[in-house]
């Protein structure tokens, strides 16, 4: 049986939990400009809770419909409802928090769904905060501490008591705990935003102006993840409800399932949308479909000629399948309409990088940090093309700035190390590696380059033995590599063994020659 017409409002009979208000209070929800398949949804459900008005159940999936559609304090209601019938189960009082506008009584029901379920993280993290903001810093410090005990602290944890600290003028415990809170948190623009306050109280200026570019820059969640929320967002049915569920998917990684949100939001929508295609575009990326990727980004671009940002996208797509002179083209257009786009410049600066001129890709990079410094990646494009014309200076200049800005690129640290060695700052260099090697214990290449730099001077006897360690290990995993051999080689020399030294030394010539008849004819029982 089909549901009745509603016309313009369709009545919900509801429980106003938080009002105190009974239950034959009716509830009107205005469906009048939503679009049709919310407006079937939403009828849907109501038919359901009038079949039953005692099953939990149903009043919490017409809650968590007009949550997702933006129809928040009508959600509030439907959930107040589910409470009152299923008052053990915390999902209907933690979906009530997040949907309410009235501050002391989303603080009530974050009150109750922690009360019923402490565990949950995301819950502990949210009630916390809202705890924060509602003045109560005791009760939040002791909700931050049991939930970092409990979760082993996934970092948003450590940046509330932080926060909390801070506010209290404790600025080395503040500074401590941010640190905690990067190691597990990194893309978080909330902890760089605290650590810029910290630092400016200390009167470091030009650090906490870093760490402010590095706050706007990281836009990683400043929440964790919730899987009740996740449920919420999955009943999205207009338009915007399933471009922001496609989003929030694509960013957690889950391509399937952003794909199928987008699609469903394209055909829902009533004229084409840029938002959708673009997300769709990076769904093909992730999902290794640059064809794919290519195809929607060149439809769009016929149906928007005039957008940059999709331009630029296309162009890089056209980069990635090899198509380098396309790339250059589509990216020269671009400029030709807007010479002070920072995204173009980089990427044309890449191109120009790729084909070999380094020399016109240095001043074009430039530029575009110029334009725009919080575009890390264009500090390493600088800094590579800077290696490549023979700028030792410039290269490491930039990947200081880059390091600065970004300390946890590891790959720039150790090409930063090489430059650092190669300007003769070799007790740095070493530094710099032992830095890498500390976060990243055993990386191959951060190991090799240690011990090279170990080995090299072979004047100082505990540097050729840590050396010789680290030599042994990265040789163990690369025995077929002749440069792997002849690190060991000149480890071995460094730690006064010569006749192992000479072996190691012609097996690296060996594989050097490609001499495999040559390498079986080694003695059995020759030591590497």
């Amino acid at each position: 049986m089909n549901p009745p017409k509603l016309g313009r409002w369709v009545f919900v009979m509801a429980l106003f939990w938080a009002t105190g208000a009974s239950p034959t209070d009716p509830l009107e929800v205005d469906v009048s400009g939503a679009e049709p398949a919310v407006a079937r949804a939403v009828t849907a459900a109501v038919s359901a809770v009038r079949v039953d008005a005692e099953d939990a159940g149903a009043w919490a999936e017409l809650g968590q419909l007009l949550h997702v559609h933006g129809m928040r304090s009508e959600a509030v209601s439907s959930y107040a409802r589910a409470m009152a019938l299923a008052p053990q189960d915390y999902r209907w009082p933690y979906l009530a928090f997040t949907a309410s506008d009235d501050p002391p009584a989303a603080l009530r029901f974050a009150a109750r769904a922690y009360a019923l379920q402490p565990d949950d993280y995301a819950l502990a993290i949210a009630y916390e905060d809202s705890l924060t903001r509602q003045g109560q810093p005791n009760l939040a410090r002791d909700v931050y501490l049991e939930a970092r005990s409990a979760a082993g602290d996934r970092g948003y944890a450590s940046v509330g008591l932080a926060r909390l600290a801070l506010a209290s003028g404790e600025l080395k415990k503040a500074r401590a705990l941010l640190d905690e809170a990067h190691d597990a948190v990194p893309e978080n623009g909330e902890v760089h935003q605290l650590l810029a306050q910290i630092l400016h109280r200390e009167g470091a200026v030009i650090a906490a102006t870093r760490a402010g570019l590095r706050a706007r820059a990281y836009t990683g969640r400043t929440q964790p993840a919730s899987d009740v929320l996740d449920a919420m967002r999955a009943f999205a049915e207009s338009t915007s409800a399933l471009q922001d569920l496609g989003a929030r998917l694509l960013a957690k990684g889950e391509h399937a399932a952003a794909r199928k949100a987008l699609e469903a939001a394209r055909k829902r929508a009533s004229r084409p949308s840029l938002f959708t295609v673009r997300r769709l575009a990076e769904v093909a990326l992730a999902e290794k479909s640059p064809e794919r990727a290519l195809n929607l980004l060149a439809d769009a671009v016929r149906r928007w000629p005039h957008d940059a940002a999709l331009l630029t996208d296309l162009a890089q797509t056209r980069r990635r399948l090899g198509n380098v002179e396309a790339a250059r083209r589509d990216v020269a257009t671009v400029l030709d309409r807007h010479p002070d786009d920072a995204r173009a410049l980089r990427l044309l600066g890449s191109i120009e990088t790729e084909l070999g001129n380094d020399a016109g890709a240095v001043p074009l990079l430039e530029q575009a940090l110029a334009n725009d410094p919080t575009l890390y990646g264009a500090y390493a494009d600088l800094a590579l093309a800077c290696e490549r014309s023979g700028d030792a200076t410039r290269a490491l200049a930039a990947r200081e700035r880059l390091h600065l800005l970004s300390p946890g690129r590891l790959d720039n640290r150790i090409r930063l190390a090489g430059l650092l060695f190669a300007q003769g700052a070799r007790d740095r260099a070493i530094r710099t590696l032992r830095d890498v090697l500390e976060e990243a214990k055993g990386h191959p290449e951060a190991s090799f380059d240690l011990a090279t730099l170990l080995v090299l001077d072979g004047s100082n006897p505990d540097e050729a033995t840590e050396g010789l360690r680290l030599a042994r290990v990265v040789y163990a995993r690369n025995r077929r590599s002749a440069r792997h051999a002849y690190l060991m080689s000149r480890a071995q020399a460094a730690n006064e063994q010569p006749a192992p030294a000479i072996q190691t030394a012609r097996r690296a010539l060996t594989l050097a020659m490609g001499d495999e008849a040559l390498e079986a004819r080694r003695p059995p029982n020759a030591v590497d």
